[in-house]
């Protein structure tokens, strides 16, 4: 008698059976927002809970479409292959096989599945998304709707809310942006939210409300990008220079190379006459990106400290690597003046053949280009 009780005291002892474990109503709820508002959710948060609900095809296929996501093709297709049959139909499970056609080429099987999911349940944020990224090169308004859909189940979704912001003009559309993300900013810890959402508030003249959101970005995740509106803050509007050039170090240490950053300080170095060290800034520029635009910084700089020879050596260059352009034309035309205020009968000759040749955009460039050397130009 007392051996019986012992084993029926240690059968109580042992884990219920796995398919009684399933997620309750608010325990997916909580797990939902934790996943939508995580920055990064590695897998090993997905493999602790299946220990204890092995069955859940929630969790299941959110794992899955993780490691989709991270390229892990193989381990998303054995997750979703040990998932039994009869819930083969569930709306996550549909979704996770169709992120995996997706990332396989198979749009047609990817479209097929998500139809099906949708079919399920139209309820389904993370589906709604999918869809989203799914339709949007194909058919952008049925892509966009997907979209708002996804932000009406959930307001609080942040990456829908994200995905909805990038598709917006930044400038055109900064105060759209701020009321999209605004909400969830409290709770993010999404350091890309933020930078997005400051550099909003930026575009839309709040410069304390910027400031706010990049230092907390930095806070979380320091970033270049940040650094850089930061810096550029400091420079460009509060005239901070020492503050700014501090901002920019910092940007510089996570990405010597980000070619925002040393254009902005090279044009801080020339404002307050550290003339060397905004010579070697755009010099180290050009040797992240030797496109037009750098060779740009670089020959406008030799104009204005008047080394002329440098410029006009510089502007060889370019030519050679990136071919002729209203740009190197532009500055023949602004090399062959004696930046006395008047244009020389060279310049005027160059000039009358520039204008048969580029639209009015490259004019007005050229127009801002001779305004500014005269403007800024070194005094002999």
């Amino acid at each position: 008698m007392v051996r019986f009780i012992i084993v029926i005291a240690l059968l109580s002892l042992l884990p219920m059976k796995a398919e009684s474990q399933r997620l309750s109503n608010e325990e997916l709820k909580e797990i939902d927002k934790y996943i939508t508002n995580a920055v990064e959710i590695p897998t090993s948060y997905y493999d602790s809970l299946l220990l204890k609900y092995p069955e859940d095809t929630y969790l299941q296929s959110m794992k899955a479409m993780k490691l989709v996501f991270d390229g892990e093709l193989e381990s998303a297709r054995k997750v979703l292959n040990q998932i039994s049959s009869e819930k083969a139909d569930d709306t996550y499970v549909l979704t996770a096989n169709g992120v995996l056609a997706t990332e396989e080429g198979n749009w047609a099987l990817a479209d097929k599945l998500y139809m099906k999911a949708l079919s399920q349940d139209n309820r389904n944020k993370w589906l709604q998304l999918e869809l989203f990224n799914h339709y949007n090169e194909v058919d952008p308004s049925l892509a966009w709707e997907h979209l708002e859909e996804a932000i009406s189940i959930d307001p609080y979704f942040t990456v829908a809310l994200l995905t909805k912001s990038y598709e917006l003009d930044q400038v055109k559309n900064c105060k759209e942006i701020i009321e999209l993300l605004e909400p969830v900013r409290k709770e993010s810890n999404d350091y890309e939210l933020l930078i997005y959402l400051g550099e909003a508030y930026y575009n839309c003249h709040d410069l304390n409300e910027a400031e706010k959101c990049l230092l907390r970005s930095c806070g979380l995740t320091p970033n270049a990008r940040a650094y850089f509106t930061l810096g550029h803050l400091e420079y460009n509007d509060r005239k901070r220079y020492d503050k700014a050039i501090d901002f920019y170090e910092q940007g510089l240490k996570i990405d010597e190379n980000d070619p925002y950053i040393l254009n902005d300080l090279g044009w801080l170095y020339f404002d307050i006459k550290k003339y060397k060290k905004a010579e070697k800034s755009f010099k180290k520029l050009l040797t992240v990106d030797n496109s037009q635009i750098p060779y740009n910084q670089l020959i406008t700089y030799y104009t204005l400290t008047r080394q002329h020879t440098r410029a006009k050596e510089k502007l060889k260059e370019a030519t050679e690597v990136n071919g002729v352009s209203h740009f190197t034309e532009g500055f023949e035309i602004v090399l062959a003046g004696t930046f006395d205020g008047e244009l020389t009968g060279l310049q005027r000759e160059l000039l009358d053949s520039y204008r048969t040749k580029y639209n009015d955009q490259a004019l007005n460039w050229l127009q801002e280009t001779l305004t500014n050397i005269q403007e800024r130009i070194v005094d002999d």
